[in-house]
């Protein structure tokens, strides 16, 4: 199995590249398994930056979240408490709150692939490029403004009842695009709208055109103001 990856993302119009939010992963392990993730840190919430990346990076080693979650939650106490010392009383009433994230989670491995997700952080599978599902989101009307998100307060055994999963079998040559919800969205109206381009400008972007892009979109009035992330995934068997 081998596959080609890129990543492309960009902060709020506005803010600096250290103010962007969202987080991404994606590690190969050998020739048998492949993990991908994406996190949306919400920003109302406490050092959400920091806890969209403890996500990621901690399933990208493990599919499996419930065992890592009581050192997830410690790490991103830890992390918050020693970033400001001592932190201002406002932050402190913030920081009990906990930080959020909405996430996505994709594992490929020879046989198929599964993802499992919470919010509206959003994976499209796609094959000769014809979209195969949308997941967990299937509609541009299903996006809201309080969507469920992962709380690094909250218990493992309320988070599971909230995941939301999906697996299927890959062919050579599957594509699978995993992306932040303002673009989720975009790219949901966009397949509503049967563009028939709308793939192939994705495939097209690159570090140099992904902020044009964007801006554009965005001056459009077409995408929200919001963090931008964009995970692209092509899948290869390798045979012998």
């Amino acid at each position: 199995m081998r596959i080609e990856h890129s990543a492309l993302f960009l902060p709020k119009r506005g803010n600096t590249a250290a103010e962007y939010e969202d987080a991404f992963s994606y590690q190969l392990q050998g020739a048998e398994v492949a993990r991908c993730a994406i996190a949306d840190g919400a920003t109302e919430s406490s050092f959400a930056k920091l806890w969209a990346e403890l996500l990621v990076n901690a399933y990208s080693q493990d599919a499996n979240l419930a065992p890592q979650w009581a050192d997830l939650q410690a790490r991103w106490s830890a992390s918050a408490r020693n970033s400001a010392q001592p932190l201002p009383w406002y932050a402190e009433a913030k920081l009990a709150h906990g930080g959020f994230a909405a996430f996505l989670g994709l594992e490929i491995t020879p046989e198929k692939w599964q993802a499992c997700a919470l919010g509206d952080c959003c994976l499209f599978h796609l094959r000769n490029s014809e979209l195969q599902q949308a997941f967990p989101l299937q509609t541009s009307q299903e996006f809201n403004q309080s969507p469920f998100l992962v709380s690094s307060q909250d218990t493992w055994k309320n988070i599971a009842k909230h995941l939301a999963w999906l697996e299927n079998t890959w062919e050579e040559g599957d594509e699978f695009f995993l992306l932040s919800d303002a673009l989720a969205c975009w790219c949901l109206q966009q397949h509503e709208q049967h563009n028939p381009d709308l793939w192939q400008q994705l495939r097209d972007l690159n570090p140099d055109t992904f902020p044009e892009f964007i801006a554009n979109l965005r001056e459009q009035q077409q995408l929200r103001n919001d963090d931008v992330t964009l995970v692209h995934l092509r899948v290869h068997a390798v045979t012998s």
